[in-house]
């Protein structure tokens, strides 16, 4: 008798059904003072209120997968991917290990997570209210205003998602602050500066250069890249800065070159491309003088190529926010700071 008790308890164990579940269908949980409602009530594992996997990630907005072979869910937003396997102590937060109180369960047919662990790890805000049974969630998001078309600092990537050096500045921005980071996506600068004075966006970030007559009720937090815009021609030319004037001149569109350029000459001496690529085959055929863009966009790409030593400009790169916002302001610039050292 002892042995097929011993047996049974074994059995128990290696299944993952020795858990101490209290359901408790009086739990209630609320994101952002919005009670959300569970196709299975959250329980109590180990005094661990857990709810399913789906519901929590779908009411953080993340993209969820699944690998049935693992036996491991994937949820996904904005900077945070987090992985969690059924029975495992730890999980992963963009490949960092995490560990848990309470490891992930399959109860009636649904997988059961700890509430906390995943909302946290999403810089969620979460209370528990003893008196009420309430888990309460809060979300605190920080908003950017992003022009993902200037590589390599915000631009999509084949899969459509908007990546670059200035997503990853956003990123450890709101880590530090302890926030959701959410990218408003606009067509061009003048509209992502406007959602920022109009409070659709605490910020602006995409490789936007500091311009005194952009400061109109925005202010600017301080440089965190400098950057040149380079001018590349043929091996042959005697093009420089200093005789631009007259000349055609190549600048990709949408671009912080072309900009200045269409300020600085005639228009109708400036041709705009799509790509690097065609502007290289333009300049290789002479049907323009040289090409002017930032530095970075020519890496590894000038080799047939001459490239100018004085620079057409040189600029540097900040975040736009509202001229209000002091407090973020120097939050910001804190960041900044430290991580240039």
């Amino acid at each position: 008798m002892k042995r097929i008790a011993c047996f049974v308890l074994v059995l128990m164990i290696l299944s993952g059904l020795l858990v101490n579940v209290s359901a408790q269908s009086d739990i209630k949980i609320f994101i952002n003072g919005d009670e959300i409602k569970t196709d299975v009530p959250p329980q109590l594992i180990n005094d661990r209120t857990m709810v399913p996997l789906r519901f929590i990630f779908e009411a953080l907005d993340c993209v969820v997968l699944w690998d049935d072979e693992t036996h491991t869910a994937t949820g996904k937003r904005t900077g945070t991917e987090i992985n969690i396997t059924i029975g495992e102590n730890t999980f992963l937060r963009n490949g960092k290990v995490i560990p848990l109180d309470s490891p992930a369960v399959v109860i009636d047919g649904r997988t059961l997570v700890p509430v906390r662990a995943i909302a946290e790890s999403f810089n969620c805000r979460v209370e528990w209210d003893g008196e009420n049974s309430y888990v309460l969630i809060t979300t605190k998001e920080l908003k950017f205003a992003v022009c993902p078309d200037f590589p390599p600092f915000a631009y999509k990537d084949e899969k459509g998602n908007i990546v670059g050096y200035d997503m990853d500045l956003a990123l450890k921005i709101a880590t530090e602050m302890e926030c959701m980071p959410v990218f408003n996506e606009y067509k061009n600068i003048s509209q992502a500066l406007d959602s920022v004075k109009n409070g659709e966006s605490d910020m602006a970030v995409s490789g936007l250069p500091y311009r005194s007559d952009w400061l109109d009720e925005l202010s600017s937090s301080t440089p965190y890249y400098v950057s040149k815009q380079i001018i590349v021609t043929n091996q042959n030319s005697q093009t420089d800065v200093n005789n631009l004037k007259g000349k055609t001149i190549g600048v990709l569109e949408n671009t912080v070159s072309e900009t200045y350029i269409k300020e600085d000459f005639n228009s109708k001496r400036i041709r705009t491309y799509k790509t690097l690529d065609e502007a290289f085959d333009a300049l290789s055929k002479v049907e323009i003088a040289c090409i002017i863009a930032d530095e970075n966009l020519f890496s590894g790409k000038t080799d047939n190529f001459r490239v100018c030593e004085e620079a057409y400009i040189t600029e540097e790169y900040v975040i736009y926010l509202s001229e209000d916002s002091n407090k973020l302001l120097q939050e910001v610039n804190s960041i900044i700071e430290n991580m240039k050292k």
